[in-house]
């Protein structure tokens, strides 16, 4: 790792002095190497396609990672950003959600470059079988989803770097003894054929291994009773701050052991120093993100969670110190649009495991996916028992989407865009005219936006 040496541009006295003064790259290269190390390293970040009905379009309109706020350090300077702008893609595993995702348009947000640094991937794939999605689709599962892979070979090519894959395949018994009208004999063969697709699965990735030059595969079974995974993927933003109704220009009064650096902060920042309403307009314009948060699942066992649903967000700004995190810890909530993946998503329960009751009471809009075509039985789009305005009684704003005049036949031998007949639109109407009813239910005042 060497000294960068800085571009000719009106810069060069900055960076120069950077390089002379900071003691960060001061520091021997080795121990700057093993704090990016453990800033920028060690997460699992997941690709997904944000917009439900154009998963089934040919150009999905926006990816959701990868999302973390430590790649500010990136940013700091030309010399870190030289030193360590790869760091993210060699020392992170990229993960893939759903069997759609396996497309080039997950990756098409990275340069060559950075797509030769990625070494580890993990595949998660949800066996978990609806009623309705059996009795539309009872045969031929396995052919389909071998048609849908091998139609994926450039997934080797794309990323020359890998070295480890990890087949992560979820599923549950339990959804299937819930679906009362599968009968004992279907369930069995439910269950037959599920193994069927997952040995499908690990054949596929064993050849993927060998023709991948020495790639470790990791392949994750069938667990049997293993509970309805929790849908939704990665990263957080929790503000849990006591402090979160401090006015802009008042300093948090609750006695704290770095009290003496706060009101240091609050004489010398010249961000603090600023009237409040020039801050407030600052915070704007870093926290409000593009296309807003989406609600998401990381694992089965982590909490559920919001994350930026376009590049790096601004909230590491909420890191700086205690004086800004008390007057915008709030922001990210009232000035974003929320989405949600589905009405289960919606539950009271399901938003109240993640943020408190301050933070839920301040956001302002929201964007609701309702179902396409072959998930009205699911679980996830069960309008919820609580009217919306107990959830979130601060929404003045709500966008709803998902219903789509077609969908992706992989029924198919060559998969391709079809048209949903009109009974199946017709249907799917009612069951949006059934959560608007919902959503107006005690949401006065609140303005609806269909998508």
């Amino acid at each position: 790792m060497s000294t960068v040496e800085p571009k000719p541009t009106r810069s060069v006295t900055c960076d120069r002095r950077v390089q002379r003064d900071f003691p960060f790259l001061g520091l021997p290269a080795e121990i700057r190497n093993m704090i990016y190390s453990y800033v920028l390293g060690g997460r699992t970040i997941t690709l997904g396609l944000c917009d439900c009905v154009n998963i089934y379009g040919e150009k999905p309109r926006q990816l959701s990672g990868p999302i973390f706020h430590d790649t500010g350090l990136v940013s700091t300077c030309r010399q870190i950003h030289t030193e360590a702008h790869m760091f993210p893609f060699q020392l992170n595993r990229f993960s893939l959600d759903r069997m759609c995702e396996l497309s080039k348009h997950s990756f098409r947000r990275f340069t060559p470059a950075q797509l030769r640094e990625i070494t580890h991937v993990r595949i998660r794939l949800d066996l978990a079988i609806s009623r309705r999605s059996w009795s539309l689709h009872r045969t031929n599962v396995y052919d389909r989803l071998e048609v849908y892979l091998e139609k994926n070979v450039w997934f080797r090519d794309i990323l020359p770097g890998v070295r480890s894959v990890q087949l992560d395949v979820l599923t549950s018994e339990r959804v299937l003894e819930e679906e009362a009208d599968i009968s004992g004999r279907d369930r069995k063969y439910i269950l037959a054929e599920k193994r069927t697709m997952i040995g499908f699965y690990k054949e596929w990735m064993l050849g993927f291994e060998e023709g991948g030059k020495g790639i470790e595969i990791e392949f994750s079974p069938l667990t049997r009773g293993m509970p309805f995974r929790r849908q939704y993927a990665p990263s957080s933003i929790t503000f849990r701050s006591s402090t979160s109704s401090t006015s802009m220009n008042s300093t948090p009064t609750q006695q704290h052991p770095h009290a003496a650096i706060t009101q240091r902060n609050d004489r010398e920042s010249p961000l603090l120093r600023l009237p409040g309403e020039l801050r407030t307009r600052l915070y704007k314009l870093v926290l409000i993100e593009n296309d807003g948060y989406q609600a998401q699942y990381p694992t089965r066992s982590d909490r559920y969670s919001f994350q930026a649903s376009s590049g790096l967000s601004g909230l590491s700004i909420l890191h700086t110190c205690r004086r800004i995190l008390g007057e915008a810890a709030l922001l990210p909530f009232s000035l974003n649009v929320f989405k949600f993946d589905g009405l289960w998503t919606l539950s009271k329960s399901r938003c109240q495991d993640t943020l408190n009751s301050t933070q839920l009471s301040a956001i302002r809009s929201i964007k609701v996916e309702t179902e396409c075509i072959g998930f009205d039985t699911n679980p996830l789009f069960k309008i919820p028992n609580d009217s919306l305005s107990k959830i979130l009684p601060g929404v003045r704003e709500i966008y709803v989407s998902g219903m789509c005049d077609f969908c992706m036949d992989i029924s198919r031998q060559d998969p391709s865009v079809a048209w949903i007949p009109e009974h199946e639109i017709q249907r799917l109407k009612k069951r949006r005219e059934a959560f608007i009813a919902w959503l107006e239910r005690d949401s006065a005042g609140v303005r609806i936006t269909i998508c």
